[in-house]
C-alpha cells in the first residue's frame, strides 16, 4: 500500500469510517486488574502468575522470564520455566484466534527456535504447520485469497527450512484467483501492483496471469498515472520509463505519454521553485525522454532562463563551512544555487532563521543552546536531504513547511532535565529520516505531518516509581498528532505518544510494558486491510499496574493539502544514502 491512497483519504474524508470499524481497547487475551509493581523476585514471580491466571500470557511470559533471568538458584525457576513455557504458546493462541496469523507464527517460530533440538521445538513447528494449512484451505474455500497467499507467504518467511505449505500448484492458483478477485473489487493501484510484485516473487509468470485476463501491464500502467495524478513525479517517471523499455507495443505509446507529461511538470515545478541543480538535472533528462513538441518547447523555454540565472549565482551548490561556532542571529536564505556543508555547522547561542526555498544537501547541524527556525511554504518548501542533525541540552528545532529526506536526528549531551532539547515539525514530510533515540530528554512535536519509510525508537518515559504516565505521554513534549505513517516501524512506546494519527501499512517492532496507575487512551485510524496492526499494538503492549492503554478508532484531522504537492521533490538530487 503507498502514500496516495491514504493522502487522499485523509483529505476526503477524515478517516472517520475506517477508524469507526475498529474495535475498542483490551488487554492481550481479557482479563480484569493490572498487575501489581514488583518489590522483589517473589513479588515478580506472583505476579507472572497472576497475569498467567487473568490470561494475560505475554505480560506473563514477560514478568516470568525476568524472574528466571534474576534469579539463579530460586526453587521457583522450574515451576516459573513451565508457566513461562505455557504463557508462551497461549499467547501464540491468543494472536491466532484474533486472526494475526503472522504475529502467532512469528511466536511458535521464536518457541521453537529457543527449543530447537528438543521436543518442545518440534512440537511447535508442528502445531504452527497444521494450524497455517488448516486455515489455508478454510481461506480459499471461503475466496479469501489474499489472507491465504499472505498465511503462506507469513509460513515460509517465520519457517523458511520447512517445506512449503502447500502444493506449489495449489499455492499459485491462490494466487492468480487473488489476483483476479482483487482487480473485480475495484482494488486501488497501488496496492495491485503490490499484489503483483508478491505473486511474481512467489514463482506465478506473468504469462499465467495473462491467460486469466490479468494484465501486469495495464497493473503497472495505473500505478504510473496515479503516481503522476499525485505529484509523485520522480516515481512516475522512474516507473513509466523501465516500462517502456520492456512493454508490448500497445502499451509503449501510453508509458511515454506518462513520462511526457510527469517531465513537463516536473521541470514546471522546479522552475517555480527555484533551485537550480534540481531544474537543471530534470532538464537534462529531457534531453533523450519522448516528450514531444510541448516537452522540447517546455525544456528550451526552461533551459534559456536557467542560463540566465546560471550566469547570475553560478551553478555550483554554496558550501557553508564554519571554523568555528555560529553564534548570535542570522538568515539562511537560497539565490537557487542550493547549499551543502563542509563538515559540520556549529550554531552554539545562535538563532538561525531558514527561509523558504532554501535547499541543503548533505553534512551536519549541531545545535547547543540555540535555535534552528525553518519556515517553508506550499509553493517553496524547505528541503533538507542527506542532513545529519544533533541538539545538545538548550538547543531546538523548529521546522514549517519542510522537507528531510534521508536525514537522521540525534539528541547529543546529557541532561537531568526532561525535554532539554525540543524538535518541532509541523506540515512536515519526513521520508526515510529517523531518530536515534526517543528518551525523556528530547521533548517531541510532529503535527499535520507525513511521515514515510522511517524506524522509530522506543519512547519510554515512565518514573522509577509508577504513577500517571498517563498525564506524561499527553503533555507539551509528546505532541505528535494528526499524522500519517507510512510503512513506519512503530514500537508501543512510540503509539504511546500519538493522537489521532494515520497509519498505513506499518509495522509493530518489539513487546514493551505499560508502568502506570492510570490508563491512556490511543486514538488512531488505519484502512480496512490493515486493522491488523492495531491488533499487534495491543498484544505487543503488556500491564505491570492498574492503568492500561486503550488503543481505540477515531478521527484524524485533514493532511494539508501541500502535503500531496511535496511529494514531486522527493527522489531529486543529492543521493539516498541516510546520514548515520
Amino acid at each position: 500500500m503507498g502514500s496516495r491512497r491514504i493522502l487522499c483519504l485523509l483529505i476526503a474524508v477524515g478517516v472517520a469510517s475506517t477508524a469507526m470499524a475498529m474495535r475498542p481497547g483490551r488487554r492481550p487475551g481479557g482479563g480484569g486488574g493490572g498487575i501489581p509493581a514488583m518489590q522483589d523476585q517473589t513479588d515478580m514471580f506472583a505476579a507472572g502468575q497472576r497475569a498467567f491466571e487473568a490470561k494475560q500470557y505475554l505480560s506473563a511470559k514477560e514478568l516470568l522470564s525476568r524472574f528466571i533471568d534474576a534469579s539463579v538458584g530460586d526453587a521457583k525457576i522450574p515451576a516459573a520455566k513451565k508457566m513461562m513455557n505455557d504463557a508462551w504458546l497461549a499467547a501464540a493462541d491468543q494472536l491466532w484466534n484474533a486472526s494475526d496469523f503472522e504475529g502467532a507464527l512469528t511466536t511458535w517460530a521464536e518457541y521453537s527456535q529457543q527449543y530447537k533440538d528438543e521436543k518442545e521445538g518440534t512440537a511447535a513447528k508442528t502445531l504452527a504447520r497444521q494450524k497455517a494449512g488448516d486455515e489455508f484451505t478454510a481461506l480459499i474455500k471461503q475466496q479469501k485469497f489474499r489472507a491465504a497467499v499472505d498465511l503462506a507467504d507469513d509460513y515460509k518467511a517465520q519457517f523458511p527450512d520447512e517445506p512449503a505449505l502447500v502444493d506449489a500448484e495449489v499455492f499459485q492458483s491462490g494466487c492468480i484467483d487473488m489476483m483476479s478477485q482483487a482487480m473485480k473489487n475495484g482494488t486501488d493501484a497501488q496496492t495491485l501492483s503490490e499484489l503483483l510484485d508478491q505473486v511474481i516473487a512467489d514463482g506465478v509468470k506473468e504469462e499465467k496471469l495473462e491467460v486469466k485476463g490479468i494484465s501486469p501491464w495495464a497493473i503497472r500502467l495505473g500505478l504510473a498515472n496515479a503516481l503522476f495524478q499525485h505529484n509523485e513525479l520522480n516515481k512516475a517517471i522512474a516507473l513509466a520509463t523501465k516500462s517502456a523499455a520492456d512493454c508490448p507495443a500497445e502499451f509503449k505509446e501510453k508509458f511515454q505519454k506518462i513520462i511526457a507529461q510527469a517531465m513537463i511538470a516536473r521541470a514546471e515545478a522546479y522552475s517555480k521553485f527555484g533551485n537550480l541543480p534540481m531544474l537543471e538535472a530534470a532538464l537534462s533528462e529531457m534531453d533523450n525522454a519522448p516528450v514531444g513538441p510541448e516537452g522540447k518547447a517546455t525544456q528550451a523555454r526552461l533551459t534559456a532562463d536557467v542560463k540566465k540565472k546560471i550566469a547570475a549565482v553560478g551553478m555550483a551548490a554554496h558550501v557553508l563551512k564554519m571554523d568555528k561556532p555560529v553564534q548570535g542571529n542570522g538568515k539562511w536564505s537560497d539565490d537557487g544555487a542550493g547549499y551543502t556543508i563542509d563538515g559540520t555547522v556549529t550554531l552554539d547561542h545562535a538563532t538561525i532563521n531558514v527561509t523558504a526555498g532554501f535547499v541543503l544537501d548533505g553534512g551536519s547541524i549541531t545545535i547547543k543552546n540555540g535555535a534552528l527556525n525553518i519556515d517553508g511554504s506550499n509553493a517553496q518548501p524547505v528541503i533538507f536531504r542527506n542532513v545529519k542533525i544533533q541538539i545538545e541540552p538548550g538547543g531546538s528545532i523548529t521546522a514549517n513547511g519542510a522537507i528531510f529526506e534521508n536525514c537522521s536526528f540525534k539528541e547529543n549531551g546529557f541532561s537531568f532535565s526532561r525535554y532539554a532539547t525540543r524538535w518541532k515539525f509541523t506540515e512536515c514530510l519526513l521520508v526515510n529520516s529517523n531518530f536515534n533515540g526517543l528518551g525523556g530528554e528530547l521533548g517531541l512535536h510532529i503535527a499535520d505531518s507525513v511521515i514515510v519509510d522511517s524506524k522509530f525508537p522506543d519512547r519510554i518515559l515512565f518514573a522509577p516509581n509508577p504513577g500517571d504516565a498517563a498525564r506524561t505521554y499527553r503533555d507539551d513534549g509528546n505532541q505528535v498528532m494528526d499524522d500519517a505513517f507510512i510503512r513506519c516501524k512503530i514500537p508501543p512506546s512510540f503509539a504511546w505518544a500519538t493522537q489521532k494519527c494515520f497509519f498505513e501499512d506499518c509495522k509493530v517492532t518489539g513487546n514493551e510494558m505499560w508502568r502506570s496507575t492510570t490508563t491512556l487512551v490511543v486514538k488512531l485510524a488505519v484502512l480496512p486491510d490493515d486493522v491488523s496492526f492495531v491488533d499487534r499494538l495491543r498484544f505487543a503492549t503488556t500491564f505491570e499496574v492498574q492503568g492500561i492503554v486503550n488503543y481505540t478508532g477515531g478521527t484524524v484531522a485533514d493532511v494539508k493539502a501541500h502535503s500531496l504537492v511535496f511529494f514531486q521533490y522527493v527522489g531529486m538530487g543529492g543521493g539516498d544514502k541516510q546520514q548515520q
